[in-house]
């Protein structure tokens, strides 16, 4: 799990964490990302909608093919 905490929040903080696991996906020959946000967490949907993430609302599984 990636949480930054909330006083961190609009710093790029979740951008270069999320951009590095990209990164480091891409080194290790990966062709897809997944993970799981809730349907709650507005602020996490709108910054995977943002990088344009799948979210799979029956799961609310998030991914990216890379």
């Amino acid at each position: 799990d990636f949480v930054v905490k909330e006083h961190l929040r609009q710093l790029g903080v979740g951008q270069m964490l999320f951009d590095a696991l990209f990164i480091e996906a891409n080194k290790r020959g990966c062709k897809l990302v997944k993970w799981q946000v809730l349907d709650w967490n507005e602020p996490a949907l709108k910054f995977y909608k943002k990088n344009d993430s799948i979210i799979e609302k029956e799961w609310w599984n998030g991914k990216k093919f890379i």
